[in-house]
């Protein structure tokens, strides 16, 4: 999986974007990772946020949550709401704006 990278000008006047990874990264920019399961994110989010100071923080947890495993889902649903306003709280100390990433859509059981 590829996802962007995203630098914004020092004078905020214009974002630049690029694709993929490697040789393509900044060198000032941190990696972006893909937080799994908000029980991974749980165990890794402090370690992601470091000590940084972050403007602002996209963010999605869920997918990996709800998804189907061996005929059950990955992480309960209460469980899952439990991870996800524990996460919130942690991104929440950073002092960035936080925008939010609907999950898609999920089937009821698994697919082949």
């Amino acid at each position: 999986m590829s996802y962007p990278l995203l630098r914004i000008s020092e004078d905020n006047s214009h974002v630049e974007v690029r694709k993929g990874r490697g040789a393509q990264r900044w060198e000032d920019m941190v990696e972006i990772f893909n937080g799994a399961a908000t029980k991974d994110g749980l165990a890794k989010l402090k370690g992601w946020l470091g000590d940084k100071k972050w403007d602002v923080i996209h963010f999605n947890w869920g997918l990996h949550d709800i998804k189907f495993v061996e005929d059950k889902q990955n992480v309960p649903l209460p469980d899952y709401e439990k991870n996800l306003r524990e996460l919130v709280t942690t991104l929440k100390t950073t002092g960035a704006k936080l925008i939010w990433c609907s999950t898609t859509p999920v089937p009821d059981a698994k697919q082949n």
